[in-house]
């Protein structure tokens, strides 16, 4: 559920998706794994407000998965 989030093209429709999912734990009896991402997901949706071809570069702080992806 959590990849599906960070899926979104654009950063509104990541918050959209992160509310749902956030739904989604709470019906799963799941109450402080929803609370826990609604007071998270702004800290980690700070890439997208950089252009689309930064995201990835800028999403993986692992400098070796990194560079290996780029190759």
């Amino acid at each position: 559920m959590l990849k599906a989030i960070y899926a979104q093209e654009d950063k509104a429709a990541a918050r959209e998706k992160s509310q749902v999912t956030a739904a989604k734990l709470r019906e799963m009896k799941l109450s402080k794994a929803g609370e826990k991402l609604e007071t998270g997901i702004e800290e980690t949706l700070t890439y997208m407000d950089f252009p689309t071809q930064h995201w990835c570069k800028m999403r993986i702080n692992n400098t070796i998965e990194r560079l290996n992806r780029e190759i």
